[in-house]
């Protein structure tokens, strides 16, 4: 898993990837998995505005970063994150 500082110059779409790999793989800490699917539903939700969009581009903007941050927040704190294990492993 990227570091702290890598995770937040990611793109929202890269977090969310990030995100659903956890729901996926973290099936035995629930509470993990639990976490990463909201915070994926949460991001399904902001990219698929239903209807017309009543926000300003500035409260677009703003609920996108706290998302984004909400997601940093969350990967730096999963323990053994499954993407880095596929990374490392192919620089052995």
């Amino acid at each position: 898993m990227p570091i702290r500082e890598e995770l937040q110059r990611m793109e929202l779409n890269m977090l969310a990837m990030y995100c659903q790999r956890v729901a996926e793989t973290h099936t035995g800490n629930s509470v993990e998995a639990s976490r990463a699917r909201q915070i994926r539903h949460e991001w399904a939700l902001f990219i698929s505005p239903i209807g017309p969009d009543l926000r300003t581009q500035e409260e677009i903007e703003a609920e996108g970063e706290q998302l984004r941050q909400r997601m940093v927040n969350f990967l730096s704190a999963v323990e053994s994150p499954p993407l880095a294990r596929r990374s490392s492993a192919g620089s052995n």
